[in-house]
């Protein structure tokens, strides 16, 4: 589940059973520290490991473990990454953990190598060839940001765990788990989002490549992205309305309000449906009268659309639909949205759970706001559809973006991009190109390597901003 929540811990923390059952009110599984080093070298092993995971399994189903690496092989020789893993299995048994454990790696150490990946892989594969399967590299988002781990070259596509505190969203494409604070929920314990099983040692739903999970939350979730998406409606905006729909009702179009009768009544005060449409009979007499299944969930968003676009539909909070829908950070859209729909106070509704279920589905389907609602613009949609792919013009000129967008190593929606040009923000460019059903500006990096982020949406003719030299890269067509 996107906000599946898992804490880890070390020496720092209590072993009792008490301390994992006040974890479990929260968290999923713990990953508890066993061990630094090699035998040979630090020889450390959490002295609170053993009876930390004997309590661990009391509480939850699943314990897994961590291994605070050191290895430097320029400095000790091709052999040391490998007996730091010997270590850390040696102890994996002593302390009662099977091969089945999540295993992760912690890459933070100053002693690590510039690039520490090849040791990485090195640690990673002699695990792997011990029958060790769940692995999983954690660090810092400036490590793999700054490429001293390169994620693109772990061993057999390693799923990565990234550390990134006050920020909205790990920073790092396609992380696995996010560990977003080190005192989460006020116990002073490092606590992550779990986006996809790893942690959990769960990979069968992972998006490893980018794919969305399949259980029936992200089903759900995908339904509801793929039906406001058309209607123009930013990223940002659809995280928020995904939050609090999970927060009403897990994005369950079939739930009913824990503890209320099951009444379709008028009458009532009972709750049914993806946003607890209360009373549940004004969400049955609306799919009776346009004579469609009360449970499913196209029926219900059709209700929430004709709700927010009625006249004065969207009316809380005093922000417009418009606004809304140009929302570029998820966390201010859960407000907007609790707010402008669901009508409830901030300070009495749960807007911390709601915002924090907003940047967890940000990190899913942010994809630069190549939705956003935008501004019109006035291309000839002949000239442009008869326009090449990869149609190119030589033009300088700045743009300031209205929205946030993704920098790119190419022209394409699909690539994961490298950084992101904030609302506000200005870049210089020097070409324009027409390719994946987007205008793309063009520059050269500091290192001379040209990107790409996207201005406008084709389809939608939509603007991501304001330009101080409007053309476009379009070819005239001959008259």
């Amino acid at each position: 589940m996107a906000t599946t929540e898992v804490a880890d811990i070390s020496s720092y923390q209590e072993d009792t059973v008490a301390f994992m059952q006040e974890l479990g009110k929260y968290a999923k599984s713990v990953i508890v520290k066993i061990t630094e080093g090699s035998e040979s070298g630090d020889a450390y092993v959490n002295p609170k490991a053993k009876d930390q995971v004997a309590s661990g399994f009391k509480v939850f189903k699943t314990v897994g473990a961590y291994h605070y690496l050191k290895a430097n092989s320029q400095k000790y020789g091709a052999a040391d990454p490998v007996n730091e893993a010997k270590w850390f299995i040696k102890n994996l048994s002593a302390v009662g953990l099977n091969k089945k454990t999540v295993c992760a790696v912690d890459v933070e150490d100053a002693s690590l190598m510039q690039n520490a990946t090849a040791d990485v892989n090195t640690f990673l594969q002699y695990m792997d060839q011990q029958g060790y399967s769940n692995l999983v590299v954690y660090g810092s988002a400036s490590w793999f940001t700054s490429g001293r781990i390169e994620q693109d070259k772990l061993y057999k596509k390693t799923p990565i765990w990234v550390a990134s505190y006050g920020t909205d969203e790990p920073g790092v494409d396609h992380a696995n788990a996010w560990q977003y604070t080190d005192n989460g929920h006020g116990l002073h314990v490092d606590f992550s989002y779990d986006f996809d099983g790893t942690l959990l040692g769960d990979q069968s739903k992972s998006n490893n490549g980018g794919d969305t999970p399949t259980d029936a939350l992200h089903q759900h979730a995908k339904q509801v992205y793929d039906y406001f998406n058309p209607k123009e409606l930013s990223d940002a905006a659809i995280c928020g309305i995904l939050a609090n729909f999970q927060h009403e009702s897990g994005i369950n179009p079939d739930q009913w309000q824990i503890g209320m009768p099951h009444t379709w009544a008028m009458s009532s005060s009972t709750g049914y449906g993806i946003a607890q449409f209360t009373p549940a009979g004004k969400i049955k007499a609306y799919a009776d009268k346009v004579g469609k299944d009360v449970s499913d969930i196209n029926t219900q968003l059709d209700y929430v659309w004709s709700q927010i676009t009625a006249t004065g539909g969207f009316y809380g909070g005093g922000k417009t639909l418009k606004q809304f829908a140009h929302d570029t950070d998820p966390k201010v859209a859960a407000l907007d949205f609790l707010q402008g729909y669901e009508m409830h106070s901030k300070s009495t509704d749960a807007l911390a759970d709601r915002q924090s279920k907003a940047a967890a589905w940000w990190t899913l389907y942010n994809k630069g706001n190549a939705g956003t609602y935008g501004d019109g613009g006035n291309n000839n949609d002949d000239d442009v559809k008869s326009t090449p792919e990869g149609y190119t013009i030589q033009t300088k000129g700045q743009f300031t973006f209205n929205t946030n967008c993704r920098v790119r190593n190419t022209p394409k929606m699909s690539d994961a991009g490298l950084a992101t040009y904030k609302t506000g923000q200005t870049v210089s460019y020097d070409q324009k190109e027409k390719n994946d059903n987007h205008f793309w500006l063009s520059y050269l990096g500091a290192t001379g390597t040209r990107h790409y982020v996207p201005y406008a949406n084709i389809t939608k003719n939509t603007y991501f901003g304001t330009d101080t030299n409007p053309g476009d890269p379009i070819k005239k067509q001959q008259k």
